[in-house]
């Protein structure tokens, strides 16, 4: 009487284990890029909602001609966290390699909010940096 595996049967058994680990690890990569899209339309989403209180007490959004890089150590964010609009600037989930960044008209009527994005999930926004909101 023959107990255990062949060599043949242990080849086949860890093959088909890898294969289906190599499937699990590839679909729990895509939903941590999903959660990380996500998570920046509600940053960039949160950040809006901050200038327009911005906007309401100071009559202008926060001044900067130059493209800003809003990691919470820049002029807006300070701006920002000191008129009570937010306790912390929101990072981007992926800095220092994307990030997200705010320049305004020299009058401060106007800004542009730019941010990056890694899929195609989220409609009317690109798999790229060139994703923009405006008030």
């Amino acid at each position: 009487m023959r107990r255990g595996f062949t060599l043949i049967e242990l080849l086949i058994a860890i093959a088909i284990i890898g294969m289906l680990t190599a499937i699990a690890l590839a679909s729990f990569s895509v939903a941590r890029t999903n959660a990380r899209d996500a998570r920046r339309i509600d940053d960039i989403g949160q950040i809006q909602k901050a200038l327009a209180l911005y906007l309401i007490s100071n009559n202008t959004f926060p001044i900067s001609v130059a493209t800003s890089t809003l990691d919470g150590n820049d002029s807006v964010s300070a701006a920002l966290i000191s008129s009570g609009e937010f306790s912390a600037s929101p990072r981007d989930p992926g800095a220092p390699v994307y990030e997200y960044s705010y320049s305004s008209s020299a009058t401060g009527n106007s800004y542009i909010l730019s941010f990056c994005l890694e899929t195609e999930t989220i409609p009317n926004y690109n798999a790229d940096c060139s994703n923009v909101v405006t008030p």
